[in-house]
């Protein structure tokens, strides 16, 4: 399934640790504090566990993280202005094998 995630953390070694999980998790960064990407059910669990666990309890009042599921068609139908994050036709289109 597709998602969108998004954060506001003002604490910069929290805002850099959660960018460096969603990057391990294998979500294009599409701006500074926004990611998307596909992730499994199992993934998202894992995902949302450890930010519960690593990040939750150090956010501030105004902080937010926020993750949205997506449909493709809307992966399909985004329109970009001025740039095209790296990875994103295989976001959109998969492969379906892969060659080893």
């Amino acid at each position: 399934m597709p998602y969108l995630i998004c954060y506001d953390i003002e604490n910069d070694r929290l805002r850099t640790k959660t960018s460096k999980q969603l990057g391990y998790y294998g979500l294009l960064r599409m701006q500074k504090s926004v990611f998307i990407g596909r992730l499994k059910k199992r993934h998202l669990k894992k995902l949302q566990d450890w930010l519960a666990k690593n990040i939750r309890p150090s956010l501030q009042n105004d902080d937010q993280i926020a993750i949205l599921r997506i449909g493709s068609k809307d992966l399909e139908n985004t329109k970009h202005v001025n740039y095209v994050p790296e990875g994103w036709d295989e976001l959109i289109d998969p492969p379906s094998a892969i060659v080893i």
